[in-house]
């Protein structure tokens, strides 16, 4: 895993490389062991690597055939050594036994068709010396970042927001909309960031730009290749995808570990890995001292039976210290409480791996968030007319009062599809942003949920509209950036057999009786596992992995959040109504109902404005 970072510019000038060294450095936590620069006409690359493939021989940037193909890459290929053995058959000559040189080959060999037969999660900058042609890209399923910005007729771009920041040409004006975005949803979804300008390249996407001008291009959905799906060997055809992912994402020049919760996710990747790896795979379990979030003890019953060399690190006195960091570390707002166990989980396991894989994604390709199970009545009132449902609950919206239980699940059942499965996932729904922005900034309110309408446009299973929406949405922009910046803050890589592409298109095939049956959620995965491991493993119940903000809002951070959101010169008040947050404030300690995450977004953005503003 790396940072990259870089410039083009129009007519082959040379690029403004005085901050190049500086964005490099700013990157070394995603690449402690190394670094490199590349400097010629029109282009300027930056490199901070993190071996892991070819140790002594995988430097960046890199170039192949005399120096017209030049690329700094971040992530890994995991299908390397068959593309190569196909690319050696038909005359191409390697210098080293890196994945990066394969890249650059098959672009060689394949010209912009050669995304798509790339199995890895990647984010990398591809110059072609000759034509002038800079190839910007990003993974199927967005695991790996990457912005760009659009300055003094050239691109500049980067794994994080902090390089691009270095460039005192970068106009720093916050994106209004963008704002509005996090308080709907937590993150800001892509391709937008928290500044006008700059924007980040969307998964499964690829930029080309030559000379001044360029366009993005989508190479592949999940949905354009339709697995043709056996229902009688669904399962073992699952089972084997499952294994192959597995096998491919422990090729390693340094030893792989597995993080192991005791989950059904994280038990089946641990399975897998231990099934392949030559020598005892290392599972990795953190314990809290909280029981409603500890599962040190299930994993640790987990890992004797399948027989890892098992670790269990225990984190005392987790607290919200970390915060100023972390808000650094990720750039951008971001009101994901789960970045605090996060960070210190990935923390605990740098000090034993560089690389650890992980069972991100088995919840939204296989239906494992609660909210799906949630979906029957909604389902059902979906096909009740707008107009009667309006009637049905606006007088039970009038009368409950706005901050007790069960107010919330009122508002929602007066909407449609996209509009109220924002409320439902979101953090401040339409009504609550209207309350708490100041004029002008309550004018770009997203009152019809827009990012999320075209997942919705059709009828059909509600709960399968909601998973392809948390694919391209919430998995990418809030799972995996969490994911990405609470590893690399620490150089460790994180690998997610989930989202092996294959996996990918065959749970968007199936059939959703297979997701989830009868209220078992995950089912085809249950099934799976159930020849694997005993029952009480399987019938574990999840407790999930979060942080006990209610009670420590109320109590022990109760001034903690007084500073942050209760003073009147502080920075969010530029853009917050100071009445409506205090009344949020006020509401939350009164016990009547859990406001925790609305503050939380509120704290994060106020650190942001401290930090960045």
């Amino acid at each position: 895993m790396c940072g990259i970072c870089g410039f083009a510019t129009k007519d082959g000038a040379i690029a403004p490389v005085e901050n190049l060294a500086s964005m490099v450095d700013v990157l070394h936590h995603r690449g402690p062991d190394g670094r490199g620069t590349h400097v010629g006409p029109g282009i300027a690359l930056g490199h901070a690597r993190l071996s892991i493939i070819d140790i002594g021989g995988g430097a960046q940037p890199m170039s192949i055939a005399d120096g017209r193909f030049i690329i700094s890459f971040n992530g890994e290929i995991y299908n390397y050594k068959e593309l190569r053995q196909n690319l050696v058959s038909r005359g191409h000559q390697f210098a080293t036994e890196s994945d990066t040189e394969v890249i650059l080959h098959l672009y060689q060999d394949m010209g912009d068709d050669f995304l798509r037969e790339l199995n890895g999660m990647f984010a990398f900058a591809l110059w072609d010396a000759r034509e002038r042609n800079l190839v910007l890209a990003r993974d199927r399923m967005g695991e790996k970042p990457l912005y760009y910005v659009e300055i003094r007729g050239g691109i500049v771009f980067a794994s994080e927001l902090k390089a691009l920041r270095l460039n005192e040409d970068l106009d720093l004006t916050l994106n209004e909309k963008a704002l509005d975005d996090y308080l709907a949803y937590g993150y800001i979804p892509s391709p937008h960031s928290i500044y006008k300008d700059v924007r980040k390249l969307p998964q499964a996407h690829y930029l080309k730009w030559h000379n001044g001008k360029f366009t993005t291009k989508r190479y592949w959905s999940a949905y354009d290749k339709k697995p043709v799906i056996d229902e009688a060997n669904m399962v073992e055809e699952l089972a084997e995808l499952l294994s192959d992912s597995v096998r491919i994402r422990l090729r390693s020049d340094v030893p792989v570990g597995s993080f192991l919760s005791g989950g059904i996710d994280s038990t089946l990747i641990t399975v897998n890995a231990a099934k392949h790896y030559p020598i005892y795979l290392q599972s990795f379990t953190i314990g809290f001292d909280s029981d409603e979030h500890d599962e040190a003890a299930a994993a640790e019953f987990t890992a004797r039976y399948i027989g890892t060399e098992h670790t269990t690190r225990r984190v005392t006195g987790m607290s919200l210290d970390v915060l100023p960091n972390l808000v650094r570390q990720y750039d951008e707002p971001f009101a994901d409480p789960s970045t605090v166990p996060t960070y210190y989980v990935t923390r605990e396991a740098s000090k034993h791996l560089k690389v650890c894989l992980s069972g991100d994604g088995g919840d939204e390709l296989f239906g494992g968030y609660s909210r799906y199970s949630q979906e029957g009545l909604e389902g059902f009132l979906d096909r009740v007319p707008v107009g009667l449902r309006h009637a049905l609950f606006t007088v039970p919206a009038a009368v409950f009062p706005k901050h007790m239980r069960g107010y919330g699940w009122i508002e929602r059942m007066m909407c449609d599809g996209a509009i109220r499965y924002q409320q439902k996932i979101g953090v401040f729904n339409p009504r609550e942003r209207l309350e708490i922005f100041r004029a002008p900034y309550a004018d770009n309110i997203d009152h019809d949920a827009r990012h999320l309408q075209r997942f919705f446009e059709e009828s059909g299973n509600a709960v399968r509209m909601q998973i392809a929406a948390d694919l391209e949405t919430y998995l990418p922009d809030d799972i995996l950036v969490k994911t990405d910046r609470s590893s690399m803050a620490h150089a460790l890589e994180v690998r997610t057999p989930f989202l092996d592409h294959r996996i990918v298109e065959f749970a968007c095939a199936l059939p959703f009786r297979f997701k989830i049956r009868n209220g078992e959620q995950k089912w085809i995965l249950r099934e799976i596992l159930r020849s694997m491991v005993p029952a009480e493993i399987l019938d574990r119940k999840k407790k999930g992995f979060g942080l006990p903000l209610c009670n420590w809002f109320r109590g022990e951070y109760k001034e903690f959040v007084a500073e942050r959101l209760l003073q009147r010169n502080n920075l969010i008040f530029d853009f917050m109504n100071p009445d409506a947050v205090e009344l949020l404030v006020k509401r939350h300690n009164s016990g009547r109902r859990d406001f925790s995450t609305r503050i939380w977004a509120l704290i994060w953005l106020e650190e942001w404005l401290r930090a960045f503003g």
